[in-house]
């Protein structure tokens, strides 16, 4: 009789802990999975103090991810919870949410081609910029007197005057 028991014990035991593994794989698999397969590019920003969780939640609002809650656990599980950053990404629908995590964790926000031309002063850059949308003009001449800033860049000046070569340069939002 004891025998009896403890093999219904120990059966019981590995067939609840086989079908919890049973379930875990089919959450993941359902989580890790594309929403669908179309390509079609959404551009997503995600703003200075927003949360790991406002994010994921907009990402399901968007279509771009099945669910909220396994997008956090996905974060949780590869340790990239508190490496959201901020800035504009390109992501699709057909992106695993694996890679939409890696994408808006390792910075690779959509970058916007700023031609800076020959002859122009600190003041009409900084206009050009806040006319693109990616800086305000009075933070940008500030930053360009900034004397820990100029410092830190070896340069022996005032300001920035005549440091801002004509270019064509790439910004991302929020830089």
């Amino acid at each position: 009789m004891k025998r009896w028991i403890k093999r219904i014990f120990f059966t019981g035991f590995w067939g609840s802990l086989a079908l919890a593994w049973i379930v875990i794989g089919l959450f993941y698999y359902q989580a890790s999975r594309p929403v669908n397969e179309n390509n079609q590019t959404i551009i997503f920003e995600i703003q200075p103090g927003m949360t790991l969780k406002q994010v994921a939640q907009e990402l399901s609002r968007l279509g771009l991810i099945r669910s909220p809650s396994a997008f956090q656990a996905i974060a949780y599980i590869q340790d990239k919870q508190k490496q959201v950053m901020v800035g504009e990404f390109s992501l699709s629908p057909s992106m695993p949410p694996s890679k939409i995590l890696l994408r808006i964790t390792s910075g690779k926000t959509v970058l916007y081609p700023v031609t800076i031309p020959e002859g122009y002063r600190i003041t009409e850059i900084a206009r050009l910029l806040h006319s693109e949308g990616l800086a305000d003009q009075e933070v940008f001449i500030r930053q360009t007197q900034d004397e820990n800033l100029i410092r830190s860049l070896g340069i022996s000046a005032d300001n920035l005057e005549g440091y801002l070569f004509p270019e064509t340069y790439h910004f991302s939002k929020f830089t």
